[in-house]
This record gives structure tokens, sequence and C-alpha cells, in this order.
């Protein structure tokens, strides 16, 4: 036992392991500012990952279920769509969008692509 028993109760066997790790010297208070900005940044970086992976996933499937009415919204037709992807390209060009939205939620989403303009 760490203590001698006595008017108080005597400490458990582990306090002395435990009392062994405690340390009174001086803390650096720069390491722990830095610590403390790192945990702060990885919160940030988490909490902005899943704001573009709820706003890719669902922005995209909102837009791939929407094409149509999205494009009448619009209200002109994108050229080179049309060209390539035939006639009703406009509306192709809004699905291909929506599922390239979808799969850049998911991988911002999950932390397999950086945006180092956002700090994530």
């Amino acid at each position: 036992l760490v203590g001698v028993p006595g008017f108080e109760p005597g400490t458990s066997v582990l306090s002395g392991q435990r009392s062994n790790q405690l340390s009174y010297t001086p803390v650096n208070t720069s390491q722990i500012s830095r610590k403390t900005n790192v945990q702060q940044r990885s919160c940030y970086n988490a909490y902005m990952r899943f704001f573009f992976f709820v706003l890719g996933v669902f922005g995209g499937i909102l837009l791939v279920i929407y094409h149509r009415k999205v494009a009448e919204l619009i209200g002109f037709k994108i050229g080179w769509a049309e060209r390539y992807l035939g006639g009703g390209g406009t509306y192709t060009a809004y699905i291909l969008f929506g599922l390239i939205a979808i799969a850049l939620g998911f991988l911002i989403g999950f932390d397999r692509v950086t945006l180092g303009f956002f700090g994530i």
C-alpha cells in the first residue's frame, strides 16, 4: 500500500502504479496550444467533410431526380451537351452533373479527396 493506514482509509495497490506516472515538472504551454490547434483543425475538417458529403450526395440525388425541372428553371440548353450527347443532351448533362456531385460527395466525405482551398 502507498500510505500508512491510520485515520484515513488505505489506498489501493494500483495507486502506487498510477502515482509513478504523475509528473510535477512544468508543462510547456506551446505544446499544449499546438495540440489544441491540431484537435480544432481535425474537428473543423470533420465538419467540413460532412458538409460537403451531405451537399454532394443529397444535392446530386436531387439533381438526378429533378433534372428536367432544373433545366426548365434555368431555361437554356447547354450547347456542347446538345451537340455531343444528342437531342435532350441538356437533360443528360444535368444527370451527369448530379452523378459527379454524388461521387465527389462520397470521396470528400470519406476523406479520399482533399480540398486544400477549404482547409480540408
